[in-house]
């Protein structure tokens, strides 16, 4: 199994989201309800009245993942550890803080929506409160909440260690005869 990318635990992390908000991950609105990046024009890219979800998944920063497993006993060589996955969560609108507590909420229930279980990510129990931070922009005060949560994710590498077929061996004897063995 190879490691998993940011962009993946993004997109296992982006589908959980959306359910918990319960919105149809097909419906092409939804890409812009819940946004995997900020916009890159420099402007908001959306009304104050509309409700929109920006989300930032990256890892580290947490001593827990500096465990490392590694198992060599056999002839695979398989090596597992903890990686930590922080989910910080910016909301914009009217519903930012109630949507951000809805997905609060989901993550302690442990909601079987989330489906990062089957994915071996786990949230951390006690998430953080959302946090109501309007934002004045363009002489207008935005509703905007933020949330994170921190999660253990279980990476593992598998590393096939190939066995000896056959072997050539050349015996120099003492009176520098040549032997060639082949095992």
């Amino acid at each position: 199994m190879a490691i998993r990318t940011i962009k993946t635990y993004e997109e296992l992390i982006w589908a959980s989201i959306v359910a918990m908000l319960e919105l149809d991950p097909n419906a092409p609105e939804t890409q812009d309800k819940v946004r995997r990046s900020f916009p890159t024009d420099g402007q908001p890219g959306f009304l104050i009245t509309d409700d929109i979800t920006f989300m930032r998944v990256y890892s580290g920063g947490d001593p827990y993942d500096q465990n490392v497993y590694t198992d060599n006993s056999q002839v695979q060589s398989v090596t597992s550890y903890t990686r930590v996955i922080t989910l910080a969560l910016i909301a914009y609108g009217p519903s930012a803080s109630e949507n951000l507590e809805r997905i609060r909420v989901s993550f302690m229930a442990g909601n079987e929506t989330l489906n990062l279980k089957a994915e071996n990510i786990f949230p951390v129990i006690k998430p953080s409160s959302v946090i109501r931070n309007p934002e004045y922009f363009e002489g207008k005060w935005w509703e905007r909440a933020d949330f994170s949560i921190i999660m253990y994710a279980l990476e593992s590498t598998e590393i096939t260690i190939d066995g000896i077929e056959s072997a050539e061996f050349e015996v120099i004897a003492d009176d520098d005869e040549r032997r060639i063995i082949n095992v």
